[in-house]
Parts: structure tokens; sequence; C-alpha cells
């Protein structure tokens, strides 16, 4: 369930940059830069200075039972107006063409790859 839970929080930065117009910024796996309120995030959606979605990675855990989204890297991924992914940053500021984290819980894990135009594969 966590895997299709950032695969959905990846649908909803499209579906929110398409719906208003703005550009939309999705964090996962830390802090997002400029934005008060959501610290540690598994993952966050913002626009401008504002939070749209937060879920933080305590919360994250505690809603999937136990499910960690593990040692992957902070990525920043840019949602243009139309919804469309334009890009992906990592925590060094690098432009990176995919990101993947592994969720596990348990002995049980799944990787979810998120490619810089939004599209996104849960291994």
């Amino acid at each position: 369930m966590a895997s299709d839970g950032l695969k959905r929080a990846v649908s909803r930065a499209k579906d929110v940059a398409r719906d208003t117009g703005r550009r939309t910024i999705l964090t996962v796996n830390g802090t997002p830069v400029g934005v008060a309120g959501c610290d540690d995030a598994a993952w966050a959606i913002t626009q401008g200075s504002e939070i749209i979605s937060c879920l933080t990675k305590a919360d994250f855990t505690k809603r999937y039972e136990g499910t960690s989204i593990g040692s992957g890297a902070t990525a920043v991924m840019t949602f243009l107006p139309s919804g469309i992914g334009s890009g992906i940053v990592n925590g060094s500021g690098d432009s990176i063409s995919s990101v993947s984290y592994e969720m596990k819980s348990g002995s049980t894990f799944k990787t979810v790859k998120i490619y810089a135009g939004g599209v996104v594969d849960v291994i």
C-alpha cells in the first residue's frame, strides 16, 4: 500500500498543477525548500511557499503499518501548469532522469521508480 501511496502523491501533484494552472513541486524524502510546516516529509506537494499536501515520514510509517520509505536521497520534482513533469533534482542539486525508493515492511519490499516526466513504476 505504501508504494501505491507514493504513486498517488505523484499523480496528485500532476493534478494540482493542471487544476490550478500553477507550477507545482513534489518533494520526496526530505524537507521542502522555502516552505514551513512540513519537515522531514515522506512527500510534500507545494506551490511557492504554500503546502498543498504533506505526509511526514513518521505519519507515513504509521499510515502504512511500519513501512519505511528507504534511504533514497531527497528528490524534488517540478510539474508545469499543464501537469507535465519537467524534471527531477536530487539533494545535491543535480538534474536526474529518475529516482528510486525502496518501500520496506518487515521482509517485504517494493521499489518505486519515478521518472522526470512524472511516470511511476512499482517494481
